[in-house]
């Protein structure tokens, strides 16, 4: 007897819109093109472009330039800057957010400060506790009007710069 074939689970469709971004390599090439976010409240969190750079499953990050698409090896991306969209926070509308001011230096000789924000938990008092405990690949830093997100891999020191958490 032949048993039927159990039925493939359809995947939730997320509906994607294109946000212009500016992605840093390894290799000192800088590459502007578009990553996809997920739009409003498409799945809950929304699928933010942190989650797609943390989410070990996936090794390679798409990024859209006009009708071409390159695949980006995530451990080669240095940093990504992008404009800040609507949404300023990306965790979801019930966790609160830490902020830490710091300036971290890169294995290029580069700096980036800005504002580092993670999820709050009540043992996270300082940015060595959220560094330490911090299993994802990329920090998230709010710069001014942009977002950065900078690869723990190439991050070669972190000055916690003080002021309002």
């Amino acid at each position: 007897e032949d048993t039927p074939a159990p039925e493939a689970k359809a995947r939730p469709v997320v509906q994607r819109r294109r946000v212009p971004a500016v992605v840093h390599l390894t290799d000192a090439t800088t590459i502007e093109g578009d990553l996809y976010a997920a739009v409003g409240e498409a799945s809950p969190g929304g699928e933010p472009i942190l989650e797609r750079l943390n989410d070990p499953a996936e090794r390679y990050l798409p990024l859209a330039r006009g009708d071409r698409h390159f695949l980006l090896h995530k451990r080669n991306i240095r940093r990504v800057e992008l404009a800040r969209v609507e949404n300023p926070l990306e965790f979801g509308k019930s966790d609160a957010v830490r902020s830490f001011r710091v300036e971290i230096a890169l294995d290029s000789g580069e700096s980036v400060r800005g504002l580092l924000e993670s999820h709050e938990r009540a043992a996270h008092h300082r940015t060595l506790d959220h560094l330490n405990d911090s299993a994802a690949g990329f920090l998230r830093l709010v710069k001014g009007a942009a977002v950065v997100y900078v690869n723990h891999d190439h991050v070669v020191s972190v000055c916690d710069l003080g002021g309002p958490r």
